[in-house]
Formats: C-alpha cells, sequence, structure tokens
C-alpha cells in the first residue's frame, strides 16, 4: 500500500497540487490518501469570559461546513481517478503538524502546494512548504 497525505488549504497552489499529484498517483497500484487541513490553534480566550461569544455556535457551523468544503474541492481529483481517499481536519502550525502525522503514519509522500512566496516575505511570515521540506520524514512534493 502506497500512502499520500496531502497538506491543503483550499488555496488555488492547494488545489494545483492535488490535480498534479492525482494525475501522477493514478499509474501507482494500491495508492490510499489522505488529505488533511490544519485548522490554526486559536489563542485561548483571556479574562472573565463568561462563556462562547454570541453567535459562535453559528460561527463554528459555517467554519466546519467551509472545511468540508476545502476538503472535498481537494478531493476531487483523486476521487476522479479513482484512487481512495480521506478527509480529516487537524489543529495546529501546518508544517509542523502535517510532518508529525507523517511519521506517526508512515507515509510514502507527502504533497503540499507552494504558494511563491518571495525569500522576504517567506522569512517574515514563515512557509509550510519550506517547514514540511526541512521537517518532513519522507519525500516531498511541492507542487508550484
Amino acid at each position: 500500500m502506497y500512502r499520500v497525505i496531502l497538506g491543503t488549504d483550499g488555496s488555488k497552489a492547494a488545489l494545483k497540487a492535488a490535480a498534479y499529484a492525482a494525475g501522477l498517483l493514478r499509474h501507482v497500484p494500491e495508492t490510499t490518501v489522505s488529505v488533511v487541513y490544519v485548522r490554526p490553534r486559536l489563542p485561548a480566550a483571556v479574562g472573565p469570559a463568561a462563556g462562547p461569544p454570541a453567535g459562535s455556535l453559528e460561527m463554528a457551523d459555517e467554519v466546519a461546513q467551509a472545511e468540508r468544503e476545502l476538503l472535498r474541492r481537494s478531493s476531487e481529483p483523486f476521487e476522479q481517478a479513482g484512487i481512495p481517499v480521506t478527509w480529516r481536519v487537524e489543529t495546529g502550525q501546518p508544517g509542523s503538524r502535517l510532518c508529525t502525522l507523517a511519521a506517526e503514519e508512515g507515509v510514502d509522500l507527502l504533497v503540499i502546494g507552494s504558494r511563491g512566496h518571495s525569500e522576504l516575505k517567506a522569512l517574515l511570515l514563515g512557509s509550510v512548504s519550506s517547514a514540511v521540506v526541512h521537517g518532513a520524514p519522507c519525500p516531498v512534493l511541492v507542487v508550484h
């Protein structure tokens, strides 16, 4: 069994990575793909919070629906190629969380898109693709 994780954020680059990987992987027998969105961890509430903010349940439902939609869109190329695919949402810092999942699950390939930040912007904001390339325990395919 050839196991692959596609890290996605629903961006154009992530969707391009999904399509490219599906094209390559359709030729690899017994491949499974796990499409993963890593939700950033939100800071804990500070101060005398008296429960969840008004409308937070509705907002949580909207966020969950948006996450399902981005996972569905990212999964389409694999489904069209006849590759079994699962989805899931994780929480944390995307680069390190994807690397941890790859190690825990013993995946054979980690696929991500590159947003193409300039060197300065990547230095200031960090780069998920850079973190994955340098921290993954397996081969990484970065699609630009």
